[in-house]
């Protein structure tokens, strides 16, 4: 798998990487969102990991946002996990825009617990592949479960589908993701 990690070089970005590297995956580093956008236009990852407000929460300046919107458009099946400091961003209104969102983590992890939330997400892409399980989703707006570890999807409480529309389907893998 190839994960593309947006953050500034430090030791525990140096260790995360030989984590993961350790267990098979290629890893690039990309120090600032310019960077990293050129990047998965050209290389589009299969994981993306980015802080949510890399040059701090400044109004106008490019957030891990805008790099996962961009990654999506050209991998719509890539997956992404983002950091922050503000765990605001943890609930399902993100969930509910970005397909490829798998969690929003603590900003401070450490190398072993971002490794860790990894293998996690990894697994649970593993497992639907081999199951080829899609979760289901509301027909109206194609929320999914913001959790990587349930077992089922959900419907969200939109309004009632009109007559003859089935109450949840299954989004094709291509679609939105799986």
């Amino acid at each position: 798998m190839h994960v593309l990690l947006m953050d500034r070089p430090s030791p525990r970005t140096a260790r995360f990487c030989d984590l993961m590297r350790a267990d098979g995956h290629e890893v690039t580093v990309v120090p600032t969102i310019e960077r990293a956008m050129g990047r998965v236009r050209s290389h589009p990852p299969d994981l993306l990991i980015s802080v949510l407000f890399p040059n701090g929460n400044r109004p106008g300046a490019p957030t891990g946002l805008s790099l996962l919107l961009a990654a999506q458009q050209h991998n719509p099946s890539m997956h992404a996990l983002l950091l922050s400091e503000e765990m605001l961003f943890a609930h399902g209104e993100l969930f509910m825009v970005l397909p490829s969102l798998r969690c929003v983590l603590p900003a401070e992890l450490t190398a072993e617990e971002l490794h860790a939330a990894c293998v996690n997400v990894v697994r649970t892409i593993e497992a639907h592949e081999r199951e080829a399980h899609l979760p289901e989703v509301c027909a109206k707006c194609y929320v999914r479960h913001q959790c990587v570890h349930a077992a089922e999807g959900r419907t969200c409480s939109s309004p009632q589908p009109e007559a003859g529309q089935p109450e949840a389907v299954r989004v094709p893998s291509g679609r939105f993701g799986s």
